[in-house]
């Protein structure tokens, strides 16, 4: 069972053929629906796959050859039933509901957290929500985006900016969508920038790194999947993902990743 963005897809040949091998009823067991609406969710689930059972995947990546030569990531999920039912249930949301598809979340998935969109707004912004809640004194935040502009776009960069002038170390790479205000906020003041616009590719991440103290002890987090940093993402099915970096070196590993990136770009 498939659903793409109608607008971006229906032109193509490999969508024909899944058309023709699937058909389009929904009611049958396999389908494919070419739905209205601006669906950027990227997301796959598997009852079964190999001998493994139920595996998710979630992250930045589309099925193209373009994806093929930018930097993404993808995170999966393995044998847990629970969190297959999430988003197959979201799936179904989709499928039947676009363009007007429901809100819903935040939605607990074990230790990590997932908001599908649409349904917030720049004053429910769950990743700015959460990144104002960081005691910026002792915090690093590290940041790899694909796209980041608009008014939303502006309301992150000014508070990062803001974070590191009261004592966080802000670090940022930039992707090839970044809007010209958004770029002059941060090159402006004291964050750490490079690009994200490699020889070998660009990135296309939508990745959020945070690590700092509280009064619990250290807190390390990751957030991820296809939510860029625009007001745009607020209008279509997107699906930001948190994950507790405390859950088997998950936070390290992404921290070496962006190091290597960094490194790549210098």
């Amino acid at each position: 069972q498939v659903v793409l963005d109608r607008n971006d897809t229906a032109g193509w040949v490999a969508p024909g053929l899944l058309r023709d091998a699937l058909g389009t009823d929904q009611g049958a067991g396999s389908f494919l629906r070419l739905a209205p609406g601006d669906l950027h969710q990227k997301t796959w689930s598997f009852t079964r796959t190999g001998s493994t059972r139920d595996v998710v995947l979630v992250g930045s990546m589309n099925v193209t050859y373009q994806s093929a030569r930018q930097y993404n990531d993808v995170v999966s999920y393995v044998g847990d039933r629970a969190v297959r039912r999430v988003f197959d249930r979201r799936f179904l949301d989709v499928a039947r509901g676009l363009p007007d598809v429901p809100p819903s979340g935040p939605v607990d998935l074990g230790p990590d957290r997932a908001w599908f969109f649409p349904g917030y707004d720049r004053s429910t912004d769950p990743v700015l929500q959460q990144l104002r809640a960081v005691p910026p004194v002792g915090a690093r935040i590290r940041v790899v985006m694909y796209a980041w502009l608009d008014e939303r776009g502006l309301d992150l960069a000014r508070l990062l900016v803001g974070k590191d002038d009261a004592g966080a170390d802000v670090e940022v790479v930039l992707g090839v969508s970044t809007g010209p205000q958004v770029r002059q906020e941060l090159e402006a003041s004291g964050v750490e920038v490079h690009s994200g616009v490699l020889a070998d590719g660009d990135v296309h991440h939508k990745l959020t790194l945070v690590r700092h103290r509280s009064a619990e002890g250290p807190v390390r987090f990751v957030l991820t999947g296809s939510d860029n940093y625009t007001t745009r993402s607020f209008d279509r099915p997107e699906l930001l993902l948190r994950l507790d970096g405390s859950v088997a070196g998950r936070y390290a590993r992404y921290d070496r990743w962006v190091d290597r990136l960094v490194a790549r770009g210098r």
